[in-house]
């Protein structure tokens, strides 16, 4: 489901986009989601009215249903627009605005496929529309008749997939066309302008097959469809009915699906505004509860200029104030990498300016100077405008920023930045989908919804259990490692086996219990890290084997899958 979140989860501005396309607001913030948990997004803001945020979060929601890549956190957002005012300039017409909604999605690692010379950029083309993630979203745009989709709207990863972004102009006949014409732009259309025959036929086909995934992709993603359209529409009656309405799944992988069946344009500018004084009071009893950060302030990036005649500065630390105007910092303290462009006997000179940065900045501190009144010695010092910013601790803050905002970490520490956790859930799908294509049909007889209530027939106690494979008189658990922290990897060891020891003791089941593992890469954390967390790996594994228990761990969905459709042995 996508959440609509008020104004306070908008945490912290962190700059406007280079890639801002039309919508001069487009920025990356912090936002804030029902749980506590910070996102670093791409926020869009739409004048009042305006359908984008409408359309970017069905697309979402229809790209979820389909096992699209897409950006992991998405939301709409009623944005403060006079917050964003004193980060960006805005025109006029956004100065009647305190606040509008505004569609924004997690940052997705990932770049563009244009090359700096044409060679280059037909070559990235040509590879990208070779891939199997573009035909998908060639038929995934068909279906939400996305006018506006081209190579420049998608992006590869790290690890070679496509993502889609920018999906504002799907159900273009349904929303847009009373309103703005915009020039059928469509991958379908590149590919047979860059593919040969063969690799255009291929194309086509390999769009087909994407399209027979429509029906129960629909079937799946219409209650959260229905719920999100009544809550946004203005007229309780009205939004009710639309979201009665049941979109088609087309016969043809290029044939419109979901505005299909409605050929006249509708104007849909006053649907998402209520009357009165507040134009978003139907959204209010709707938006999520964020909880209220524990810690408040500004902070702003402290930089260093080595060459006065050069413009060239570095970020090397960060500093946070709270609201009473006390404030904390971190420096950066290994300069190896500055070795490589100045060269050993001028970071000698580097230290010393950091250094010098943190007398003077420690020396405020004493005085209770305030963070916008702290003085450098040198000239090479300067400190950045203070920016808002909020979170769970002041260092927890000073951690996540200056983790995100200093581009010349060492290697090591630069690790430990780019870490990405993954829960239980997470790793259950990843595993799900291996699963899913070794086993066939025979998945729905070997994974289960991981949570169930159980009744034990002598004590009459309630067990609440959590596992998610019981192929017949058996019973299994896929869980993650996948954290920094040993602490975390040990309770979900401990949970795992004690749920599973449960429903054993509850079915009188005989048979081999098994806990599966994702471990983390050795190459995606510190070294120091990887070995704790191998121990502890080693250490539960051995005591659940001692139990009885069958333990397999690897760093990778597939040989998971493998060992557990191994495990199952599913008899006819």
């Amino acid at each position: 489901m996508i959440p609509i979140l008020p104004d306070t989860a908008w945490r912290e501005f962190r700059g406007a986009s280079k890639n801002k396309g039309l919508n001069l607001t487009v920025h990356q913030a912090l936002i804030a989601d029902a749980n506590g948990q910070e996102h670093k997004c791409y926020v869009k803001a739409a004048p009042q009215g305006n359908a984008m945020p409408f359309t970017e979060a069905i697309a979402w929601l229809v790209a979820e249903s389909l096992e699209l890549p897409r950006p992991r956190f998405a939301a709409v957002l009623l944005l403060p627009v006079h917050r964003l005012r004193s980060h960006m300039k805005l025109d006029q017409h956004w100065i009647a605005y305190t606040h509008t909604l505004a569609f924004c999605s997690s940052t997705v690692e990932g770049k563009h496929i244009h090359g700096r010379w044409q060679w280059l950029a037909h070559l990235k083309k040509t590879k990208a529309f070779r891939h199997q993630d573009v035909p998908r979203i060639a038929a995934f745009d068909a279906w939400v008749e996305n006018r506006d989709r081209h190579s420049g709207n998608f992006l590869r990863t790290r690890e070679g997939n496509y993502v889609p972004i920018d999906n504002e102009f799907i159900l273009y006949t349904l929303v847009w066309a009373a309103n703005i014409t915009v020039g059928h732009q469509s991958l379908q259309a590149e590919a047979q302008g860059i593919l040969q025959a063969a690799g255009y036929s291929k194309f086509e086909i390999s769009m087909v097959l994407a399209s027979k995934l429509h029906e129960a992709a629909l079937n799946k993603v219409a209650p959260a469809l229905q719920h999100f359209i009544a809550t946004m529409h203005a007229d309780p009656a009205q939004g009710v009915a639309a979201a009665n309405w049941h979109p088609k799944v087309p016969s043809s992988a290029s044939a419109p699906g979901l505005a299909g069946e409605r050929t006249r344009a509708h104007r849909m500018s006053n649907i998402f505004l209520s009357t009165g004084n507040d134009p978003f009071s139907h959204l209010r009893t709707h938006l999520a509860a964020v909880p209220k950060s524990a810690f408040e302030g500004v902070w702003a990036t402290i930089e260093l200029q080595p060459d006065p005649f050069a413009r060239q500065r570095f970020t090397i630390g960060v500093a946070v104030a709270d609201l009473r105007g006390s404030f904390a910092f971190r420096l950066l303290s290994d300069l190896s990498k500055f070795e490589c462009l100045y060269g050993r006997d001028d970071v000698t000179t580097l230290h010393a300016l950091i250094e010098s940065a943190e007398h003077a900045l420690s020396r405020a501190q004493r005085e209770n100077l305030a963070l916008k009144d702290v003085q450098f010695e040198a000239d090479a010092l300067l400190l950045g405008d203070l920016w808002p910013t909020a979170g769970a601790t002041l260092d927890a803050v000073i951690h996540r920023l200056y983790m995100d905002v200093i581009p010349l970490l060492p290697r090591e520490e630069r690790k430990t930045r780019d870490f990405s956790t993954l829960d239980n859930g997470a790793v259950r799908r990843l595993v799900d989908d291996e699963l899913k294509r070794i086993a066939g049909l025979d998945f729905e007889r070997i994974a289960v919804t991981p949570q169930r209530a159980m009744m034990d027939k002598l004590t009459r106690e309630s067990h609440w259990l959590e596992f998610n494979l019981e192929p017949p008189g058996k019973a299994g658990n896929v869980i993650s490692a996948v954290y920094k922290t040993p602490d975390r990897i040990e309770l979900n060891f401990l949970r795992a086996s004690r749920d599973l020891a449960t429903y054993a003791r509850l079915r009188e089941l005989t048979e081999q219990l098994a806990v599966f593992v994702m471990t983390p890469t050795a190459d995606s954390m510190p070294a120091s890290d990887f070995d704790r967390v191998e121990n502890i790996l080693g250490e539960q594994s051995w005591n659940l084997e001692q139990q009885g228990f069958l333990v397999s761990s690897h760093d990778s969905a597939l040989p998971l899958a493998q060992d557990i459709w191994d495990w199952a042995v599913l008899t006819t």
